[in-house]
């Protein structure tokens, strides 16, 4: 079955060490999908001063560090805000990976989602918890690529 690493991005550290930790932890398998980075406002440093400049920079440096290591693009998780207040003109070279638990996603600036997350309150056997319930736009095929 495939797998995928996704990082929880912190605005409190570099995107170079939050991206060695990465490599650190997630080793390159076969049948991997790409690694995903998950921006958001949620749970994140409330003491950091950064700019938003700064904030985009270390995103870039994460970006760019974990493309070499495992040769994929990442895919960039985020949430309407984040993305219209940081993205909107930016990384468009990523695939999106999209939070909407409210409504089908509109993304401004003519982007395309390639996941959805479309619900937080997702029942599976064997889990006790919530889970997060996704879709993915594409074919088989589409998703075969995502691997290789």
């Amino acid at each position: 079955m495939p797998v995928e690493a996704y990082h929880f991005f912190t605005f409190c550290k570099s995107g170079n060490d939050q991206a060695n930790n990465f490599i650190n932890t997630v080793p390159k398998l076969s049948e991997m999908l790409p690694p995903v980075i998950d921006l958001e406002y949620g749970g994140n440093c409330k003491t950091s001063r950064l700019s938003k400049n700064e904030i985009l920079k270390e995103i870039k440096i994460f970006e760019e560090k974990t493309q070499n290591y495992y040769g994929k693009k990442p895919i960039l998780y985020v949430t309407k805000e984040f993305y219209e207040d940081f993205l909107m003109d930016k990384f468009h070279d990523n695939p999106l990976w999209y939070r909407n638990i409210y409504r089908s996603p509109k993304i401004k600036g003519d982007r395309n989602w390639l996941f959805w997350q479309y619900s937080n309150r997702g029942h599976m056997n064997g889990i006790n918890t919530y889970v997060d319930l996704n879709v993915f736009q594409g074919n088989k095929n589409n998703f075969k690529r995502l691997l290789n």
